[in-house]
Formats: structure tokens, C-alpha cells, sequence
């Protein structure tokens, strides 16, 4: 038995593997495809927006190089904005 049979239309499915170590990290984008997540060992945080949240997050366009990634850092937005709601209370 084939761990991926093709399909219908003859063409088997796409599948890609993405491991990381501690610390890693990507920038924040948007992928075409569907993702099944595993965590073998220690701790993964995930920011997730809804595909609304494409122009504010400034997404580069699909013929661009960098294409479905973000062009701003969306961690370092977020550190500032929790560092200014801090301090306002």
C-alpha cells in the first residue's frame, strides 16, 4: 500500500516537510497549501490571522520574489504594542 496514492486525477498529492531547533522562527505569511502540525518535543507559539488581515500585515504580491510573506515584522509590532499598552496603565 502507498503511503500517498495518487488521486483522482492521476497526480499525487503535495507534500513537504519543515523541521526547525529551538529558537527558530519565520516571518509571518501565508501558505497555499493545507498544514498538518507536529510537535515532537518543547513549546510552539502561532500567531494566526484571518486571510482579511492581508493588507494590514502588507503581503508581498504573488509575482513578487518574496511572495505570501509579510513585509513587516509582525513580533517586533507586537512587542511595541504591548509595550505602549503598558504604558498607559
Amino acid at each position: 500500500e502507498e503511503l500517498l496514492p495518487q488521486a483522482p486525477s492521476g497526480r499525487r498529492p503535495w507534500l513537504q516537510l519543515w523541521a526547525s531547533s529551538a529558537g527558530s522562527f519565520t516571518q509571518a505569511h501565508y501558505d497555499v497549501a493545507d498544514n498538518f502540525f507536529v510537535q515532537c518535543d518543547g513549546r510552539k507559539h502561532f500567531l494566526v490571522w484571518p486571510p482579511s488581515s492581508a493588507e494590514a500585515l502588507r503581503v508581498f504580491p504573488d509575482a513578487h520574489p518574496r511572495a505570501r510573506k509579510a513585509q513587516i515584522e509582525v513580533e517586533a509590532a507586537l512587542a511595541a504594542a504591548a509595550a505602549q499598552s503598558d504604558d498607559e496603565v
